[in-house]
């Protein structure tokens, strides 16, 4: 992981600072710090780089190990205005978040401003 990796992050994304736990905050997209690396941190990123190329540009991708510690699970995240549209194109965004390296993927049926902890199940 580079000085790059996280510049191109925060400013790209608009990301918050790490570790303040505002809502773009990317450190909550994990649900324990065990889980961040740098590869994972890339996987992310790029499926939400693939979910705005479906068009779906707010989209959050959330990462989480099931209790396996195998299994990679991927909770995407949308605001009410592109649920429509990711249930339309389910096989498609499955098929992208499963080349990212997800095993699994979840929508998540919460607005996005319901929960301040994003990445808490």
């Amino acid at each position: 992981m580079t000085t790059r990796d996280f510049c191109y992050g925060f400013h790209q994304h608009r990301l918050g600072v790490w570790g303040s736990n505002e809502p773009d905050c990317l450190s909550l997209r994990f649900s324990s710090d065990e889980e961040i690396d740098g590869d994972r941190l890339r996987m992310v990123d790029l499926a939400e780089q693939m979910l705005k190329d479906l068009g779906m540009p707010d989209a959050r991708v959330f990462f989480h190990t099931l209790a396996d510690r195998q299994t990679l699970l991927c909770r995407v995240r949308l605001p009410d205005s592109e649920r429509a549209m990711a249930f339309d194109r389910q096989h498609e965004l499955m098929s992208a978040l499963q080349m990212c390296g997800f095993d699994l993927v979840t929508l998540d049926l919460h607005r996005i401003d319901d929960s301040p902890e994003l990445g808490v199940l």
